[in-house]
């Protein structure tokens, strides 16, 4: 009775361990569609910070040029 009580015990533990072992796989659907759109907005934010970092750096050149303008009639008394 032993033997046959523990090859039970055996048979049982294997089945709830491989059972609990088994991967099951989920199969993710990419819609295309909303691929292109989110795609199509990244690039819309994009030209638009481009365009933001562009404005920028002119505003900060003619802020420059500005000061060196001042610093120069400050020094010369004049401009070049």
């Amino acid at each position: 009775m032993s033997f046959r009580k523990s090859i039970f015990m055996a048979l049982t533990a294997l089945s709830i361990l491989s059972a609990c072992a088994d991967k099951k796989t989920k199969e993710v659907k990419i819609d295309a569609a909303a691929v292109d759109k989110v795609a199509a907005e990244m690039k819309e934010e994009l030209a638009a910070k481009e365009g933001e970092i562009k404005a920028a750096k002119t505003k900060l050149a003619d802020s420059l040029m500005k000061i060196d303008s001042l610093q120069q009639v400050k020094e010369h008394g004049h401009a070049h």
